[in-house]
This record gives C-alpha cells, sequence and structure tokens, in this order.
C-alpha cells in the first residue's frame, strides 16, 4: 500500500491500483481481521473435538498417560478458544462504541 494525495484528502493504493479511503480501508480490514479471529475459534473448537474423541479412545484401549495427554491439550485449546472469543467480542464492543460517540454509527 501506499498513501497518496488527492485534493487534500489522504488515499491509499495497492499494487494492482485499487484506491482506498483510509475509513474505507481500515473498515476492509476489520472485517478481514474479523473473519479471520472467527476461523481460529472454529478450528480451536474443531481441534477441542478431535482431541476430545482422541481422548476417549485412548482410555478404551487402556492407554492412560495418552488419554491425558490428549485431554491436557484439549484443554489448553478450550482457554485458548475462550480467551480469543473474549478479546473478539471485547474489541467488536469497543468499536461499536467508538463509532457511536465519535458520530460514525450515529444516523
Amino acid at each position: 500500500m501506499r498513501e497518496i494525495e488527492v485534493e487534500g484528502l489522504s488515499r491509499y493504493q495497492c499494487r494492482v491500483g485499487h484506491a482506498y479511503t483510509a475509513e474505507s480501508l481500515l473498515h476492509g480490514q476489520d472485517e478481514a481481521l474479523e473473519r479471520a479471529l472467527w476461523s481460529a475459534i472454529r478450528t480451536f473448537e474443531e481441534r477441542i473435538t478431535v482431541l476430545t474423541n482422541l481422548a476417549e479412545s485412548s482410555k478404551n484401549f487402556g492407554r492412560s498417560s495418552l488419554e491425558q495427554r490428549y485431554r491436557r491439550r484439549a484443554m489448553e485449546s478450550r482457554r485458548h478458544a475462550l480467551e480469543l472469543r473474549k478479546f473478539l467480542l471485547a474489541v467488536n464492543s469497543y468499536v461499536s462504541t467508538t463509532e457511536v460517540t465519535d458520530g460514525v454509527g450515529a444516523q
């Protein structure tokens, strides 16, 4: 990205030639970041399911040390997913509040 000035306003242009205002660029980045974070949360949740299933299978075959390792990893993944979810919800709350108080979201 490079910054260009058009009639006294900053715009941003990518290598392909697409141009964006600062606000539209930030909005697009916000949306991309939110999609990526929700995708990470879904991946953690899928990982928890797989690890839990592996733990149960290990238990059924009498492999208690392996079972415990899978359960620990599942718990770590659950904690990470929860922290990421809290962070994402806090950021969304902050952005919504800021937009309203700055007049962006006001009508």
